[in-house]
């Protein structure tokens, strides 16, 4: 069982990073930004709540934690130029 919760804490991780980057790549160059981040969100908060913990608001952590990821993102971007 706590293999697979660290499993989910894992994508739920890596997943808004992904979406950020390939985002476009992956639904077409026709999906806009918010979208990606629409459904960053929403990847993020399923994986979430199927780490079995309860109690604890998967939808709120999720917005923070993509939040986190698209504005590190963008700094590394920004750094990068």
């Amino acid at each position: 069982m706590i293999v697979l919760q660290i499993l989910c804490l894992a994508l739920a991780a890596v997943l808004p990073v992904v979406l950020v980057l390939r985002g476009k790549r992956l639904l077409g160059e026709q999906t806009h930004g918010a979208a990606v981040a629409i459904l960053a969100w929403m990847g993020c908060a399923f994986v979430l709540s199927m780490t079995g913990w309860d109690g604890l608001p998967h939808g709120g952590i999720a917005v923070v934690w993509v939040a986190l990821c698209y504005g590190g993102v963008a700094v590394w971007r920004r750094m990068r130029r």
